[in-house]
């Protein structure tokens, strides 16, 4: 299973996220490493043995602002494979994400304004967009009045029929908080889902990971265990997560 370490960014910093209240979040605090730069963030990641990361890029999420020279940054500075979320919701700055130095580009429903965007950024960009379903406690967000309604594992069979081959389940409700996973949830998209399927929010140390995995995840986003030192990268090993 994929464990995929995450860099929130919010004024150029990498900030530590708590249950989706963005006007709470603070400077990022970690056992890792000191200071709150993405980009040497991200080079410990990568000298802990991780082959990609997720950058919530919060500043283009909330302002329009994308921070598009830091993804070329850590590419080049860390060699890491850098999947991003900068509110994409068209094909013009899902382009201008990937040639900035992004490997991958995050659709996410929170900012998606219509579902018929899917297939064109596929046609596109193909395997390079990951489709996010972002919740809030459960409750699916989105600006797209043909998804308002839905549940989150109507809305990942709907992106399934869409091309949709990489899907991330992501509460930020749950998003350090240590409430573990809806393993529910995530066993229930599992059984409707067939692609790749990824879980952000709420995993508290390796028994989470490996509940995730018992049934059927392919990974895991982890950011507050990972920083607070309740999953260390030695442990990943030892559980051939790394």
């Amino acid at each position: 299973m994929r464990v995929i370490p995450v860099i929130d960014v919010r004024k150029g910093i990498a900030v530590h996220a708590r249950q989706g209240r963005r006007a709470e979040y603070r400077p990022l605090e970690s056992t890792l490493c000191e200071g709150c730069d993405p980009t040497a963030i991200a080079k410990v990641f990568h000298q802990l043995g991780f082959r990609e990361a997720y950058l919530a890029d919060l500043d283009a999420i909330i302002d329009g602002r994308p921070n598009l020279d830091l993804y070329g940054q850590i590419e080049r500075n860390a060699k890491i494979s850098l999947m991003v979320d900068a509110g994409v919701n068209s094909i013009d700055k899902a382009k201008q994400l990937l040639e900035s130095g992004a490997s991958k580009a995050i659709v996410g429903t929170e900012t998606l304004t219509s579902p018929e965007q899917i297939p064109l950024l596929l046609q596109y960009f193909a395997r390079r967009i990951v489709l996010s379903l972002d919740l809030m406690s459960g409750r699916l967000l989105t600006q797209a009045h043909e998804l308002t309604g839905m549940s989150a594992v109507e809305a990942a069979v709907h992106f399934q029929r869409s091309g949709i081959t990489e899907l991330i389940l992501l509460d930020l409700g749950r998003v350090g908080s240590g409430l573990a996973p809806d393993f529910k949830l995530v066993k229930e998209i599992r059984e409707r889902y067939e692609s790749t399927l990824l879980v952000g929010g709420g995993v508290r140390d390796v028994s989470d990971l490996e509940r995730l995995k018992s049934i059927g995840a392919d990974g895991s986003l982890i950011a507050t265990a990972l920083h607070s030192g309740a999953i260390s990268s030695d442990q990943l090993r030892a559980a051939h997560f790394l």
